[in-house]
């Protein structure tokens, strides 16, 4: 099997700390990028970007959030067309808890 070093490496998962760690970069704008794709994946839909709310207007804040989560390994494109959907991975899922943990906490 020959597998290229990103697809090896895609299934790893983070520890806790990292995990937390990483989301304490992550600002509210790239938090709402998450819970939405998050939301697109229930129905095993990927979410395609323009497809959030006020997308014109906040083109620049939604893609440095995308950015942001992919460069972490929260997100994959999926496609190779101009609409590429964006799933969550394993890692994604990850962050998903540690969010879905920090609203409990909140409330």
């Amino acid at each position: 099997m020959n597998k290229s070093i990103s697809e090896s490496t895609s299934d790893l998962l983070y520890t806790e700390e990292v995990v937390h760690f990483l989301r304490s970069l992550l600002d509210d704008v790239t938090v709402f990028v998450a819970w939405q794709i998050a939301y697109a994946n229930k129905n095993n839909e990927g979410l395609v970007k323009s497809r959030l709310p006020h997308y014109q207007s906040k083109r620049r804040s939604y893609d440095d959030a995308l950015t942001a989560l992919y460069a972490q390994g929260h997100i994959r494109y999926d496609g190779n067309a101009t609409m590429k959907p964006i799933y969550l991975t394993d890692r994604g899922l990850q962050l998903l808890n540690v969010l879905k943990k920090e609203r409990e906490n909140a409330e």
